[in-house]
């Protein structure tokens, strides 16, 4: 894929070539792909500097190694002086040396470094690799986001999902793209993940009871419209200005026949959102059905001024029977 970012470049002096391979094996273990000269150029190329140049081009990170030796570098500062250029995240990592600025151009002396010298803590390595996992991720995230391909999405959301495995958003926003392919189990088990890892997830819990409705209209089983309005319930306690949540609900409501309960959740819906066609359109069904005509014929011209036309029209002379209502709006 043209444009992409899928490695993590290392830039450093051949004098400390000993100490890249060590990182490179120890970044490798964390299952973050790396590109370095020593290992990723291939024997025999005749512009070795073209392929240098594409390595910076493809990386999401460039992790420059500081020493003394990498700081009077031509190359070093050359592929450092690049990477800048094209815009790419540096982070910079002390490898030896006993003063920062004795070990770096002086344009990075004031940087931000993680300090991976002999003597270092441990705890810096692991502040390396979070970092570096952070930038892997949203790297695919981007392109998950980007791509119009429904399979590419699922795809790459499961990729953000393998590197950061507690990002309740990553399979949030997975579950939205399956909705596509119809997987409502592989839904169902996304949405419930976002909710164990993000417990006020609003609107994971909307999408969750979307999913439950779907499972019912499909089995008729009363126990996911259940669901589906405890759900939506908790959609609406953690954001009371959630206006689909509030729709879904009245749609159960109106489901379950409780009339005057679904009309105060499509009026709550409706104040919130006052652009609600849909929500306009049910209530004026409601109100048809409870004989306030005028109450329906309202709501049905603001429906249609909202352009919201999904649902065939009907004529108010004759008597609405029970019907079932509108769809749940994701």
């Amino acid at each position: 894929m043209p444009g992409t970012s899928d490695h993590v470049f290392i830039s450093f002096s051949q004098h400390d070539f000993a100490i890249a391979e060590k990182l490179v094996c120890a970044l490798k273990s964390a299952d973050l792909p790396v590109w370095i000269a020593s290992e990723n150029l291939i024997p025999g190329t005749q512009d070795w500097e073209l392929a240098i140049r594409d390595a910076i081009d493809h990386s999401f990170s460039v992790v420059f190694l500081a020493s003394p030796d990498s700081r009077i570098s031509q190359y070093a500062r050359g592929e450092l002086t690049l990477s800048k250029s094209k815009g790419k995240i540096i982070i910079p990592v002390w490898i030896s040396g006993l003063v920062w600025s004795d070990c770096v151009p002086l344009e990075s002396v004031f940087t931000q470094f993680i300090d991976l010298r002999e003597n270092a803590p441990s705890e810096e390595f692991d502040k390396l690799v979070e970092r570096l996992k952070d930038l892997h991720a949203q790297q695919w995230f981007e392109r998950a986001i980007a791509t119009k391909d429904v399979y590419e999405k699922v795809s790459f959301f499961t990729k953000v999902i393998r590197i950061r495995p507690n990002d309740p958003v990553a399979y949030y926003n997975r579950g939205l793209a399956l909705d596509r392919t119809g997987d409502l189990q592989a839904m169902l088990e996304d949405f419930t993940a976002a909710i164990r890892l993000q417990p006020n997830y609003a609107d994971a819990f909307d999408q969750r009871g979307n999913v439950y409705a779907d499972l019912y209209w499909i089995f008729r089983r009363e126990a996911d419209l259940e669901r589906a309005f405890e759900d939506y319930t908790a959609a609406i306690d953690l954001d009371p200005s959630h206006a689909k949540a509030f729709h879904n609900r009245a749609v159960v409501r109106e489901i379950l026949n409780d009339l005057e309960g679904a009309l105060k959740d499509y009026g709550a819906a409706i104040r919130i959102d006052p652009c609600f066609g849909s929500a306009f359109y049910n209530r004026s069904l409601i109100r048809r059905i409870m004989g306030d005509i005028p109450g329906a014929l309202q709501d049905r011209n603001a429906a249609a001024h909202l352009k919201f036309s999904h649902r065939p029209d009907y004529d108010f002379v004759t008597p609405l029977s029970p019907k079932t209502p509108w769809t749940f709006t994701s």
